[in-house]
């Protein structure tokens, strides 16, 4: 960033203060050297005096920049040594994963982790961030991306250390994974786990009635009606349907989207182009010929794989992170899971294939960051192939980086069939305005399910909110 954005949430003198402090990062200032003068930064940048002076007061409070008699304000003589022996703060949702990163880091590095829940951390970032107190690093879902980026709230990581990044995007991260994590053409984080939205299956069900995993939209619903009509389960089918379940419910309609090559946005919105309508015709139809539980909009994303653990449905349309949940509530070791269960992409529509959609976790450095390079050079540390690959050691997601898909460990078979499916996988929608965007597509998925707006009207108008959300024009028909 090297102008303000008087459109982004994080105030002016935020950014100024994130600005010059990058601008010392990097050397352009040493310490010792006097840095531009308030009268110098409002000229630089069209801010007023106030906020000129409240980002320098900043630096000052961090130690990075000093008041000089005679000098004006200089960088610290003492700036770079200090932040090395200070801890670096880290921010992420799994405590499981938390507790393996910081054993897996060497303790001088100094790091300190909170953990804050899923549904918490995106909030608890953007009001950090406001306040001037975001973490040195995070751990976020990738579809924030944009959204992080575009508010000048981290680094470009390519910026930071364009060597190592370049390389591993280049030889080892898998193309369709890196795609997922750029932004601009700029690479914004690196990816701690993958996972795929798709279709869960109980084997054991599709061979009580006499057929293979389903690979078209007919064959699905045939599937699903001869388990109905077979008496063994009321619902055969489990879909996330509704705001309870949150950001699964967008993945995974994100997915099915794909199965009918329709996708909800890029340059423009097209949400309601008619393979997009056919999708939610289909999963009108699930309701109607009673496949699916009506009640299904107020289920969690944790029913879905508890429904096909207890035989209670034998299609669950989900992630392929939900394997150990569904072992655990099967009662079974997870490395048997694939002896009666099987992940598959979504079937293909009438004007589609079967389809998957990436999804995954990844590490990013604030703009906030007492040093950034150090920061850098962390999650460099953290997410390089030995360490990473000792972190996926039984840990039941897809490896980001190709060096470490392991062919003899205990999850190999059910690593390995998914990491086959990354090349044809699509994203998430790419977009600064995400979280409004995705409830709405929540709300959409909920107006299908319980019947009260038809799937072509409940198209157009999510179409109509997401584009005066995004600024984006609608697609010309």
């Amino acid at each position: 960033m090297d102008q303000l954005d008087s459109e982004s949430p994080l105030p002016l003198y935020h950014q100024l203060r994130s600005l010059l402090l990058g601008r010392i990062t990097s050397g352009e200032f040493l310490p010792g050297e006097r840095i531009p003068t308030e009268h110098e930064l409002c000229d630089a940048y069209g801010v007023s005096r106030t906020t000129a002076g409240q980002a320098l007061s900043l630096l000052v409070e961090e130690g990075v920049v000093e008041r000089a008699r005679r000098r004006g304000t200089i960088v610290s003589p003492t700036w770079r040594s200090s932040p090395e022996g200070s801890a670096l703060r880290m921010v992420m949702s799994d405590q499981v994963r938390s507790d393996q990163i910081q054993a897996s880091i060497d303790p001088a590095r100094n790091l300190a982790v909170e953990v804050v829940p899923y549904d918490r951390i995106h909030q608890y970032l953007m009001k950090a961030v406001a306040e001037g107190d975001a973490p040195d690093i995070a751990m976020i879902d990738h579809v924030w991306i944009a959204e992080f980026a575009e508010s000048h709230m981290i680094y470009p990581l390519d910026e930071l250390n364009p060597g190592w990044v370049n390389d591993l995007v280049a030889n080892d991260l898998h193309p369709s994974v890196a795609s997922g994590f750029r932004y601009e053409g700029a690479m914004y984080a690196i990816p701690e786990e993958i996972n795929l939205a798709g279709i869960w299956y109980d084997t054991a069900a599709l061979d009580s009635v006499g057929v293979n995993v389903p690979r078209a939209w007919d064959e699905l619903i045939s599937t699903a009606r001869l388990l109905r009509d077979s008496g063994t389960m009321r619902y055969p089918i489990s879909l996330p349907a509704g705001e309870a379940a949150r950001e699964t419910t967008t993945y995974c309609l994100a997915a099915m989207l794909a199965s009918n090559d329709a996708s909800i946005m890029d340059e423009t919105v097209h949400l309601d182009a008619p393979n997009a309508i056919a999708v939610l015709r289909l999963i009108r139809q699930f309701i109607t010929d009673g496949l699916m539980d009506p009640e299904a909009i107020s289920n969690g994303w944790l029913e879905g794989p508890r429904l096909l653990a207890n035989g209670e449905a034998a299609i669950n349309v989900g992630g392929s992170y939900e394997i150990e949940h569904i072992a655990r509530r099967a009662d079974i070791p997870v490395e048997f899971v694939g002896d009666r269960f099987v992940f598959a992409p979504f079937p293909g529509g009438p004007d589609g294939r079967p389809a998957t959609v990436i999804g995954g976790m990844g590490h990013v450095v604030f703009r906030q960051a007492a040093d950034p390079l150090r920061a850098m050079d962390l999650v460099e540390a953290m997410t390089s192939s030995p360490v990473l690959s000792k972190r996926a050691e039984g840990h039941w997601t897809i490896p980001p980086l190709r060096s470490i898909v392991s062919e003899n460990s205990p999850e190999s078979r059910f690593i390995n069939e998914t990491v086959e499916m990354l090349p044809t996988a699509r994203t998430r929608p790419i977009v600064s305005g995400y979280q409004p965007v995705t409830r709405q597509l929540q709300r959409l998925m909920q107006s299908v399910v319980t019947g009260s707006i038809r799937p072509a009207g409940a198209a157009e108008r999510t179409a109509e909110f997401i584009a005066a959300i995004t600024d984006t024009e609608l697609e010309v028909r």
